[in-house]
């Protein structure tokens, strides 16, 4: 779920842990970063001495400098990005990486396995997490889509777009026009079948897909 902040009766989406964020908190013993963060900046997490597990999103690309530095109770550092993020390679420094265990998605071992830090880690083990396809009608009455739903990441799923009776499937907000689509199980993924009534708004198809 993505993680929000609230300023001024404004809601925004967090995009990253500034520096500093968490330091010396030594309360903290794991932390599970939100879908959406894309950066942990320099020293996030320093200093959280009773900090045993860590989860970052897929959305995760960019590890500063010294964000675990200090972090001695760290063992365990969970990952659900296919290919390895960018990261500083003193992320983990002083951090005896050969006895922690780095859990990866599905057929991602090779790739964390040629890149440091990542390639450090005592232990690669795979992991299947699950991710959440929304596919809806552009409106209710004009038609259903079949195939969404909560699959394992990197599945590959068919969407299947049913117009209601006196309405006919033109394309998805992509542009694709495929009827039924095959589409990979991916975090955020989001389709919107178009549908137009024959009578009405035939005339009007190619304005509003363009």
């Amino acid at each position: 779920e993505m993680a929000t902040v609230e300023h001024n009766g404004v809601s925004y989406n967090v995009v990253m842990v500034d520096v500093y964020a968490f330091f010396d908190c030594d309360g903290i013993t794991s932390v599970t970063v939100s879908e959406g963060v894309e950066a942990l900046y320099g020293s996030a997490f320093r200093s959280c001495s009773g900090l045993t597990s860590v989860t970052l999103p897929a959305t995760i690309d960019t590890i500063g400098t010294y964000v675990f530095f200090d972090c001695e109770a760290l063992r365990n550092v969970n990952i659900q990005r296919v290919t390895p993020p960018r990261c500083a390679g003193i992320a983990f420094y002083e951090l005896p990486l050969d006895q922690c265990t780095l859990t990866v998605p599905n057929g991602a071992t090779e790739a964390y396995g040629v890149v440091a830090p990542w390639s450090s880690f005592g232990t690669i083990v795979e992991a299947i997490y699950d991710v959440t396809i929304a596919a809806i009608a552009n409106y209710e009455q004009r038609g259903t889509v079949e195939g969404e739903g909560v699959y394992p990441m990197g599945t590959t799923v068919t969407l299947t777009a049913e117009p209601a009776e006196g309405y006919f499937f033109a394309c998805w907000q992509d542009g694709d026009t495929l009827n039924p689509r095959a589409v990979t199980a991916t975090p955020g993924a989001y389709y919107v079948a178009h549908f137009f009534a024959y009578r009405h708004d035939t005339v009007h198809v190619v304005d509003s897909i363009m």
